[in-house]
């Protein structure tokens, strides 16, 4: 309750009760849901540009959602570490170097070869399918092809 109140308020009154969420005992007994809030936080730190703070909750976060099995919210998780500017958890591919893709547009190339759409894309990195398909349309570009039906023959070894 205490987290659906934080993601609704403005300001500081969201990191209070960002904190207040995160500060109760019992909260420690549902540790997927206390690494949900720790991921709310973490992504909300971050657009108020605490980005220090928001690596911390969105580590966080990561660990607990690893421990769990929790797969789809680890990548999210590492997404927002991206986006803090943390460094990619997993090794960028080949042809991220060979095109000078960022670690995000390597990422989101490897989704979309991966056969997932904007929108399945978009919930698991928790963007919109818009910023998804902007992110795309600068992979098209370095990498030189027209349409996400030619990545995977562009991006092949």
């Amino acid at each position: 309750m205490t987290r659906s109140q934080a993601i609704l308020s403005d300001g500081a009154e969201s990191g209070r009760l960002f904190s207040l969420a995160l500060s109760v005992p019992e909260a420690e007994a549902v540790r997927y849901e206390r690494a949900r809030t720790r991921m709310a936080f973490g992504e909300w730190l971050r657009r108020q540009r605490r980005v220090r703070e928001a690596r911390d909750q969105s580590q966080r976060a990561r660990d607990a959602f690893d421990s769990l099995g929790a797969r789809a919210w680890v990548r999210r998780a590492d997404s927002e570490l991206l986006a803090t500017g943390d460094a990619s958890p997993s090794p960028q591919r080949l042809w991220a170097t060979k095109f000078g893709l960022t670690p995000r547009e390597d990422e989101l190339a490897w989704l979309a070869v991966s056969g997932l759409s904007n929108q399945g894309i978009g919930w698991q990195l928790g963007l919109t399918h818009r910023t998804v398909a902007s992110h795309l349309s600068h992979v098209y570009v370095k990498v030189g092809v027209s349409s996400r039906k030619h990545l995977p023959s562009a991006l092949e070894p």
